[in-house]
């Protein structure tokens, strides 16, 4: 009797056979015992599945972790598990180091010679965000319009190969895991810090702040690039700016910037 792999077909199968007295008698008792077991371990983990889908209704960054192609409620829950912060990681490529998913190097001088991936770290995370990968590769080959990503990730397979794009893929889909995470720890950080909203004016380049030459000299170049955000009182730095002039602000407004 050939019965395919899983719970879902072994049990009836096996309950099917032993009504029909197809089985042996010496091994119905062992039998009956063994899908017991199966069936009190397929209940377990459909509790747990239950559990985790409720703490992941919970997290802000499971919800959203799950919204990004081949990352579920295992390899979200899991990754969150594992990271713990995200923001101990500088970037997406560090996150990708993590779990194993960047190639071995092994470089001399000038000459730079990359290997198959490292394997270190968390293992079971490896695993499923390789499996996750292997799914987004199956769905985006039987698919007629992919996106970015998919269409990247078939080119790859037609040049490396299957199982290398697949592990691309799967790197890939880290480094996007650890902007998504980063993206919905920061605002809330920021909140829980800064609950009131402060006062500290901000120096980025194109803020009303940068209009002043003192906040320009002396903060702008290290936020050079960075999106403004500042909606906040200015007369702490019209103070700064008319003190450092010798003068006395007028009405509190901002002095035109001289430079």
């Amino acid at each position: 009797m050939t019965v395919p792999v899983g719970a879902t077909w072994v049990l009836p199968a096996l309950t099917g056979a032993m009504e029909a007295s197809r089985v042996p008698g010496t091994l119905e008792a062992l039998l009956r015992t063994t899908a017991k077991e199966v069936r009190d371990l397929d209940r377990r983990v459909e509790e747990a599945e239950s559990t985790l889908k409720r703490m992941s209704r919970e997290t802000a960054a499971a919800v959203r972790l799950q919204t990004v192609p081949g990352i579920g409620l295992l390899t979200a829950t899991a990754l969150i598990g594992s990271v713990g912060e995200p923001g101990r990681f500088p970037s997406g490529r560090h996150l990708a180091s993590f779990p194993g998913l960047v190639p071995r190097e092994s470089s001399s001088g000038d000459r730079r010679r990359l290997g198959s991936i490292t394997r270190r770290g968390d293992g079971y995370v490896r695993m499923l965000f390789t499996h996750g990968a292997r799914s987004v590769l199956r769905a985006a080959s039987v698919k007629r319009q992919n996106d970015r990503l998919r269409t990247w990730a078939l080119e790859t397979q037609k040049r490396k190969g299957h199982n290398k794009a697949t592990v691309a893929l799967a790197n890939e889909l880290t480094r996007i895991a650890w902007a998504v995470m980063m993206r919905t720890v920061r605002p809330s950080r920021r909140k829980a810090d800064d609950p009131g909203g402060s006062k500290k004016p901000c120096y980025a380049i194109g803020s009303p702040c940068a209009n002043l030459i003192t906040a320009r000299r002396r903060h702008a170049a290290p936020h050079a690039g960075r999106r403004c955000d500042c909606r906040r009182d200015l007369s702490s730095l019209v103070d700064l700016e008319a003190e450092s002039a010798g003068t006395t602000p007028q009405n509190g407004r901002v002095p035109p910037d001289s430079a």
